[in-house]
Order: C-alpha cells, then sequence, then structure tokens
C-alpha cells in the first residue's frame, strides 16, 4: 500500500493518504437489482402518507392511533434514508482515509449521512473488521470498525476486501502506537 504526503493546506502538519476507497464494481444488472430497497422503503413511507391522509379525512381517530402512526411513519422515513445512503455509498461515494497530524481523518464524499470523521489518534483502542449485515438487501459497505475514546466507535473502509482493510487496520495500528 502506497503513501501519499501532501502538506496540509490548513496547518503545518502533515497529511498521510493510507486508503482512497471508491464504489463497487459490478454490472448493471446487480445495481438494478440493489436498487431495489430504497425503492421499497420509498413506498412503504408514501404508503404510511396515504394511511395518515386518509385517517385524517374521517376525523374520529384517538391520539393513541395518531401516535402510532407518527411514530411508524418517522421509523419508516428514516429506514428509507438509512437504506439509500446504504446504496449511495455502495455504488457512488468515495472515501479517503488519511492520517492529519494527530488525527485519523475520514471523508466521504457523495454520501449525506456521514461525510467527515477525525478521530484523534491517541483516543483510539483498536480497529477490527466488521461484517454486519454482509448477507441480506440492506447491505452495509463498510469494512472496518475503530474503536476510540470510552464507548465510541464508527464504521469505515467501504468495498475493501478483506486483506486490503487487515493491511489497513495494522497502518493506522502503526500511527496509533508511535
Amino acid at each position: 500500500m502506497a503513501y501519499q504526503q501532501h502538506p496540509d493546506t490548513q496547518s503545518t502538519a502533515k497529511r498521510i493518504t493510507l486508503a482512497v476507497n471508491g464504489p463497487k464494481k459490478c454490472p448493471i444488472w446487480e445495481k438494478i437489482l440493489n436498487s431495489l430497497p430504497p425503492f421499497l422503503m420509498l413506498f412503504v413511507v408514501i404508503m404510511m402518507i396515504f394511511v395518515i391522509v386518509t385517517t385524517a379525512k374521517q376525523n374520529d381517530a384517538d391520539l393513541i392511533i395518531w401516535t402510532f402512526y407518527t411514530a411508524a411513519f418517522l421509523f419508516c422515513t428514516y429506514g428509507f434514508f438509512f437504506v439509500l445512503d446504504n446504496h449511495i455509498r455502495l455504488f457512488h461515494a468515495q472515501e479517503t482515509i488519511s492520517i492529519q497530524g494527530d488525527a485519523l481523518v475520514i471523508d466521504c464524499i457523495k454520501s449525506f449521512m456521514r461525510r467527515h470523521k477525525s478521530i484523534p489518534l491517541s483516543s483510539i483502542r483498536r480497529v477490527d473488521h466488521y461484517d454486519g449485515s454482509r448477507g441480506s438487501s440492506l447491505t452495509v459497505p463498510d469494512t472496518l470498525r475503530v474503536y476510540y475514546g470510552r464507548h465510541s466507535r464508527y464504521r469505515f473502509a467501504i468495498n475493501m476486501t478483506y486483506s486490503d482493510s487487515s493491511q489497513l487496520a495494522k497502518e493506522i495500528m502503526k500511527f496509533v502506537h508511535k
């Protein structure tokens, strides 16, 4: 894995780029098939809106029914944005993992839920492989998880192979132990 050193424009510290990860390379039919979960979640949200409007026209709904509908709508809306963000990160995002000064910096452009994360190297406890949700249609593209602080963790390293992510984890831990 080659390193690129760039002078940081905001400080005198050096920037060492550890990895630049891009979108998943796959045939067009797989991209179309993996576009189904966001559309399905959008359909569910639209159906929730239809149910809420239909209930509002009846004028005899109790407060508990409105509370249930509102909670279900908010949950489905969050699910839609979660699935859409994972889809965008899987097929369109680009992630840069670098060391800037005394921090691990993870920038993910073309993603709307996670864009920039800066983690002090001194607070990193460990970096492990992340394999959550790998077998489902709601695939999470992250391959590593960094544990830092007392109870904080962050997933990153989109679309990397196991061997590449293992090498990246070792390189990050080298910087932590310096």
